[in-house]
């Protein structure tokens, strides 16, 4: 074991855990996702996945791509009660996030920021797009969330919800390394790309969501993949969670040593 435990660790640190049996909301927390599913429907209704595909068109032909052939901008959405069972699963299954920042990387038309905001116990949500037509609508579902906290807030002063940030920038130029929770819809990302993320310095114990493809670098190790139906069809969802890559060699070090002491 010892001229291999490189090996081993890497192979420990990077194992896949696809699971035979996803998360189950018991009926409180169905009954919780579907009153905010409500909220959140009332806050998007006339912002639909077609709105969101016309402003991505029609910034990528600005950019100078009239066969609109970057598939790293092509746009697609997460669903909101797929995303609400992926926030509960972390919460009751990983020991939830921390109570920080949630980030969209690639943020669209802003939505998943607005249901992360109703489901999770962030202080801040905030979403990174690169493109300004859909940086723009995501302005005016922001508008819409602020007055309606306002409006919750006025009626019972004790409740408090999460801060909303849209931000118009590159996502690897704006410093996301805060982050307790990201969200990258990565099923269009090229390897390069998907990889820069995973790059990106985080704290340990920060969570991320990415669809179709998994964070490969050896610091996010995957924690579970499951199967969600999207806007576009179905696809893997993988939790990761970032970590110390010297703690956890220590730890498997420290196993090995008990074993072989048996």
């Amino acid at each position: 074991m010892n001229g291999n435990i490189d090996e081993f660790i890497v192979a420990c640190i990077m194992n896949d855990y696809k699971r035979d049996d996803p998360y189950i909301l018991s009926d409180a927390e169905r009954e919780e996702i579907e009153a905010k599913q409500m909220i959140y429907q009332s806050l998007i209704s006339d912002i639909n996945i077609e709105i969101g595909q016309e402003a991505s068109k029609k910034d990528r032909k600005l950019r100078g791509d009239e066969n609109l052939s970057d598939d790293t901008l092509t746009y697609g959405e997460i669903d909101f009660i797929p995303l609400a069972e992926i926030i509960f699963t972390i919460k009751n299954r990983y020991g939830g996030c921390r109570e920080g920042n949630f980030y969209d990387l690639g943020s669209g038309t802003g939505k998943p920021v607005i249901a992360a905001a109703l489901l999770g116990n962030f202080l801040e949500c905030k979403g990174i797009e690169l493109l300004s037509s859909l940086y723009e609508v995501s302005l005016t579902v922001k508008e819409r969330y602020d007055r309606w906290v306002q409006t919750q807030e006025c009626m019972l002063p004790n409740n408090s919800y999460p801060k909303v940030s849209m931000i118009l920038d590159d996502i690897f130029e704006y410093d996301w390394s805060d982050a307790d929770l990201i969200l990258a819809n990565s099923t269009c990302y090229d390897e390069n790309m998907i990889e820069k993320i995973g790059k990106i310095e985080v704290s340990p114990g920060t969570f991320s969501i990415s669809l179709s493809n998994s964070l490969p670098v050896s610091s996010w190790r995957i924690v579970e993949s499951v199967r969600k139906r999207m806007s576009w069809g179905i696809a893997t969802v993988y939790i990761q969670q970032k970590i110390d890559l010297e703690e956890e060699r220590l730890k498997i070090l420290e196993f090995g040593k008990a074993l072989d002491s048996e």
